[in-house]
């Protein structure tokens, strides 16, 4: 779990930097850099100081809500921020140095009292720090309250979402994080049993094209026409699906 978890810190944050780069890194030659650290924690600061030498707002997640941290990216890569772990009731030492290090003024928790506590969130405020969160009923709600906060940041209207299941389809949603990031869109977590409610969603947030990822066993076919313009993303596994996901 810690090897899964580390990949998944290094996939988010990196994601989010990348997109905060520009457009014009596209058409440099590709490099490639090992970033690390000796946990989960550590290598999303070294990320962070890799990318950012001050930033007025820091996105905290817990180290172990993998479905925060993926549909966080498009909202980071809008804000230019970067992603830093905690545990539920207490930041470890790394990142309260990092903290201090981009002299961060606000820290936009993602996630209820059960992922990062009302007395961490108290702590923040006693550093006087400026606290926003936030969170959902679930995971498929604070994925929603996400893409709701990239609108408010956002001029124009959404030009596409992508579906994910929330709970089988973290893999595809590793996959998008960066793609999404890039095109500003956010990601949705569903659930074969939400396709109504997803529906509804969709409306509160007008958004007529969908990209759905993952085959009929993470979504079932209805959500083929859940939207205007509706595109599947799916491969005979997940290796395959995230190679399909690299041609959007």
């Amino acid at each position: 779990m810690k090897k899964i978890m580390k990949k998944t810190a290094i996939f988010v944050a990196v994601g989010a930097m990348v997109a905060s780069i520009g457009p014009s890194v596209y058409a440099q030659n590709v490099t490639s850099q090992n970033i690390s650290g000796s946990d989960r924690y550590s290598t999303a600061v070294k990320i962070s100081q890799s990318g950012w030498s001050q930033s007025d707002t820091v996105i905290l997640t817990n180290a172990n809500a993998v479905a925060d941290s993926l549909s966080v990216a498009p909202l980071a890569s809008k804000l230019r921020v970067p992603v830093l772990l905690t545990q539920s009731d207490s930041l470890n030492e790394v990142t309260m140095a990092e903290l201090s290090r981009l002299g961060a003024k606000k820290v936009l928790i993602i996630g209820g009292q059960d992922s990062i506590s009302m007395g961490l969130e108290d702590n923040l405020k006693t550093s006087s720090l400026d606290v926003e969160r936030i969170e959902g009923a679930s995971r498929e709600e604070t994925s929603l309250n996400i893409a709701k906060k990239l609108k408010e940041l956002t001029s124009e209207k959404f030009q596409a979402a992508f579906l994910v299941n929330g709970h089988k389809g973290l893999a595809d949603a590793a996959g998008i994080g960066a793609i999404a990031a890039k095109k500003g869109a956010p990601i949705l977590f569903t659930s074969n049993s939400r396709l109504e409610a997803t529906r509804s969603d969709l409306g509160q947030l007008g958004i007529d094209n969908v990209y759905v990822i993952g085959g009929n066993l993470s979504l079932v076919g209805e959500f083929d026409r859940i939207a205007t313009s509706v595109e599947r993303i799916a491969g005979s596994n997940r290796q395959e699906t995230s190679l399909t996901l690299t041609l959007l």
